[in-house]
């Protein structure tokens, strides 16, 4: 026994005579393991990361096809109390799925660059409906209802509801309203007439308050397939702040709701997914859509390809709309480094001329399947019983889905195993660029945390482009130009809207109101003179109706209608370019290249000279 031990040692010690006899420098330090997962699973539904969990597993062995290394999952939280979340467990983890509690509770934390976590704060300005819409009217003005149908916040702007209904109404035309809840998933959203909106805009709620949150003019001349109506949804992935990177997921879901007839009230218009007929209208991928359009076109694929345009500069301008009230919930937090990211379904309507309208902004929309007990969609051949044969009908929405979270944990994997390199890379710049400064040449115009975001990007967006994503940082910025060039507050049209070029991501979304059908909307037409007595007559009566109906919330709601006409409403201060955002938008639209030298990051660095220089 001694002398198996004594021979152990011996060993041993040869092992490490010969190491240190090694040169320096032979043996590569071991790069970054698998990327560890950990879901906070109590923040979700039931089956609402199933999606995440089966991608996980798929790149357990390093491959899954998307790149970037394996993935594990590091772990999971069932219990609120009793358990640690994923934030307790920093040192162990890559990414932290969690809700928005969660997200916070790890940015209160110094996490490093390498943390991924599933939120970035201050996106609840795009996510709540109402705030939704101030984002976009503070961003662009009038030319917000280019993005969005025209909306009113409420109850703080009933006052300016009445007065937009009442001089519809005297010029001879009446529309319906959507009047919305603050609640999700299909539910709290009705169609109403003019007086219908402003005798109910100001509702009381069960536990106070008013019950809903914004009035929307209705889209009645929606495009029809077939028949019915359809909502689209979108996945976007917004990264970091300062800088910010924004990616939408090539595919998508088309929903249908209803099939329309001639004497349907105008709410059958409404897609709910939540409450549709699946069986009956199956979802098609927005590939099935884009299709479908060029037929119905000859084969004329620029009309699918003008909707493709039109949707990524939407997503772009909603998604510049909400960055100031991100990058102030971002620098009140410590361990927000800049590489944490957000999923959000974004849905929209499509009117009859191919423009799509923006509906909402989902944070962190489900991750379940819709075909439950499914291991995986892709068709499997074959035989087996009913519910196999189920499976194995591929749904477009779970096919829609997974391509998209496999895309996701791809980008996250490939981020993971390339940031050792992008930090070694920015501490090589920093020394390098010190030096230089020692000499008397200027040092570098960003601090070292925005340095390793911006090092990161080319190959970041390279490998987004590969794993099926659209990056669309460029028009996102350029849409931060727009939001910070003059612009006139009664412009009708987004490109009168500003002073320069610089709205060109809004120049396809004009905001002109979408028409609804003759049945829902009446306009003074000329006619004998018995019939202009009587129109008049009409009109007369009809504006008494309505201002009877916008003096009903005093009797029905006194405390809310003092509120709204007490509120006025503040002066939005213009947004203002900062520095770093004149550096990305010059460098992103020279091409974005690679940042390798002390040279490049200057010529970079005097990207916001020349853009300031050139304007």
């Amino acid at each position: 026994m001694r002398t198996l031990a004594a021979a152990a040692l011996l060993a041993c010690l040869g092992a490490a005579a010969a190491a240190a006899a090694a040169p320096l420098g032979t043996a590569e330090p071991p790069g970054p393991g698998p990327l560890r997962v950990w879901i906070d699973e109590f923040f979700f539904a039931e089956g609402e990361t199933a999606l995440l969990r089966e991608a996980v597993a798929a790149r357990g062995g390093g491959g899954g096809g998307g790149g970037g290394g394996g993935a594990v999952l590091a772990g999971e939280t069932h219990n609120r109390v009793f358990q640690l979340k994923s934030y307790q467990r920093a040192a162990s983890v890559d990414v932290m799925w969690t809700g928005r509690q969660g997200c916070y509770e790890a940015f209160k934390r110094r996490l490093n660059a390498s943390h991924a976590v599933s939120c970035v704060p201050g996106t609840q300005a795009l996510s709540d409906k109402a705030r939704l819409a101030a984002s976009l009217e503070a961003a662009y003005g009038a030319a917000a209802w280019g993005v969005v149908p025209r909306s009113f916040r409420l109850p703080s702007q009933y006052p300016a509801l009445a007065a937009h209904i009442k001089r519809e109404r005297n010029e001879g035309c009446d529309g319906l309203w959507v009047l919305k809840e603050d609640v999700h998933r299909g539910r709290g959203v009705g169609v109403a007439t003019p007086l219908q909106a402003l005798a109910r805009a100001l509702q009381r709620a069960q536990g106070g308050g008013t019950r809903h949150v914004l009035a929307q003019q209705f889209l009645g001349d929606q495009l029809l397939v077939a028949g019915r109506p359809f909502y689209i949804r979108l996945w976007a992935v917004l990264v970091g702040a300062d800088p910010a990177r924004a990616y939408l997921y090539d595919g998508g879901v088309v929903v249908f709701g209803q099939q329309q007839r001639l004497d349907q009230a105008a709410d059958a218009l409404i897609v709910n997914l939540w409450t549709q007929d699946r069986a009956a209208a199956v979802p098609w991928s927005l590939a099935q859509l884009e299709a479908h359009l060029a037929g119905e076109a000859g084969g004329d694929a620029s009309v699918p390809a003008r909707l493709r345009a039109r949707l990524h500069a939407a997503v772009a301008s909603t998604l510049a709309a909400g960055l100031p009230n991100v990058r102030r919930a971002a620098s009140a937090l410590p361990g927000f480094q800049g590489g944490s990211f957000e999923v959000l379904g974004v849905d929209f309507l499509v009117d009859a001329s191919l423009k799509p309208w923006l509906v909402e902004v989902n944070f962190l929309p489900s991750l379940a399947r819709k075909l439950v007990g499914c291991g995986s969609n892709a068709s499997s051949g074959a035989g087996g019983d009913s519910a196999a044969a189920a499976c194995q009908q591929d749904n477009p929405f779970d096919v829609q889905k997974e391509g998209f979270v496999g895309a996701l944990l791809g980008l996250l994997s490939h981020r993971h195993h390339s940031m050792p390199g992008v930090e070694q890379q920015a501490a090589q710049l920093v020394a390098d660029a010190s030096e230089a400064a020692a000499e008397g040449e200027a040092a570098l115009c960003t601090p070292a945390q925005q340095l390793r975001q911006v090092l990161a990007l080319p190959g970041e967006a390279a490998e987004a482009r590969r794993l099926g994503f659209v990056p669309l940082t460029e028009q996102m910025y350029g849409a931060l130009a727009c939001m910070a060039s003059p612009r006139s507050a009664s412009s009708s049209s987004s490109a009168s809207s500003s002073s320069s070029d610089a709205c060109a991501v809004l120049a396809d979304l004009p905001p002109a109101a979408p028409a609804p059908p003759p049945s829902q909307k009446t306009c003074g037409a000329p006619g004998s003179a018995a019939q202009r007595v009587a129109r008049r007559l009409r009109v007369w009566g009809q504006r008494m109706l309505l201002e009877g109906a916008s003096l009903l919330p005093w009797v029905t709601n006194p405390k809310a209608a003092r509120y709204a006409a007490r509120t006025a409403q503040p002066p939005v201060a213009p947004f203002q370019l900062t520095p770093s955002d004149r550096r990305m938008l010059a460098w992103l639209r020279r091409g974005g290249s690679s940042l390798g030298s002390v040279a490049a990051v200057r010529e970079y660095c005097s990207g916001a000279a020349a853009a300031v220089a050139e304007e």
